[in-house]
């Protein structure tokens, strides 16, 4: 499954929305783990949506499409 998926470069755009994003949410009062902060606009960079199991971390984002991915209950 995962050779279907494309690998996405970490360019400099990805580089500049970083730095935006990280910038707005500090004067917002809030942070983000960097690595989220760049999977976050690596998405916006891309124009793509973010399938994610912690959509939690990223509704914040301004104009990102985030959306959850259900995992089945494990342990039981």
């Amino acid at each position: 499954m995962l050779a279907a998926l494309p690998i996405l470069d970490l360019t400099l755009e990805v580089a500049r929305l970083h730095a935006e994003l990280v910038t707005a949410m500090r004067q917002r009062g809030q942070t983000m783990g960097a690595n989220d902060a760049y999977i976050a606009a690596t998405a916006l960079a891309g124009g793509r949506a973010l399938l994610t199991t912690d959509p939690d971390d990223f509704h914040r984002v301004p104009g990102l499409v985030v959306l959850p991915l259900d995992q089945p209950p494990t342990g039981q």
